[in-house]
């Protein structure tokens, strides 16, 4: 395992006196310390949501390179009309995705996502369905980093069958936690579903894939 090695240097002054004169040495010391990765026995918590928050989606998986939190998207109630209406997510879930790097190397890495078809239990499907999330803040556990060592957001993605990028990390970014909050304004929204007129009545569920790889975009 590689470790990673931090020093700093501590100077000290020893000053010797004598009847006839004075005189001054200095000396270095050093002062150590040794970094090791994360060996992925405990799970990193999920970074405090705001109050209207709902129980975030801990995934309970563990590792120096991890997703910690996959959420949910709770869509508002829709009603079939003839025409395509645009839906925002619900006011009470405000999703976000966390993923926390504790490799210590700052290889990077890379989140992609996809979707499948929104289906209901009676296999329905909403055909020409398209689902978007919006960029809304990313947070991290540590705020000193926030503009030095961030990764990357997609500002938009409308999701479909094939992994996009949503979250990536270039070399020495994306280092430590970082939680991405989609945008989930009701005016305007980036984080929508949008569905064509012509649908069956039913509830409507899709499965989303989140992929986390050590590999930066």
């Amino acid at each position: 395992m590689k470790l990673v090695k931090l020093s700093t240097i501590a100077l000290v002054s020893v000053i010797a006196l004598t009847a006839t004169a004075q005189v001054s040495q200095a000396v270095e010391s050093t002062a150590k310390v040794k970094l090791e990765a994360d060996t992925a026995t405990v799970i990193t918590p999920p970074i405090v949501p705001e109050p209207d928050t709902p129980k975030p989606d801990i995934t309970d998986e563990k590792g120096p390179l991890s997703i910690d939190v996959a959420p949910h998207f709770q869509f508002a109630d829709a009603k079939v009309v003839s025409g395509t209406v645009t839906y925002p997510l619900a006011n009470t879930n405000n999703p976000y995705v966390q993923v926390t790097d504790t490799r210590g190397k700052g290889a990077g890495w890379d989140l992609k996502i996809k979707i499948s078809e929104f289906e209901s239990a009676d296999k329905n499907v909403l055909k020409g369905a398209e689902m978007s999330l919006g960029f809304g803040e990313l947070r991290t556990t540590n705020p000193a980093g926030i503009t030095e060592a961030a990764p990357t957001t997609a500002a938009s993605v409308t999701l479909n069958g094939a992994p996009q990028s949503i979250l990536s990390a270039a070399k020495a970014t994306g280092l430590g936690t970082w939680a991405n909050f989609f945008n989930k304004a009701t005016t305007n929204p980036t984080s929508k579903l949008v569905i064509p007129g012509g649908s069956y009545v039913g509830e409507y569920t899709a499965t989303i894939d989140w992929t986390l790889s050590d590999t930066p975009k």
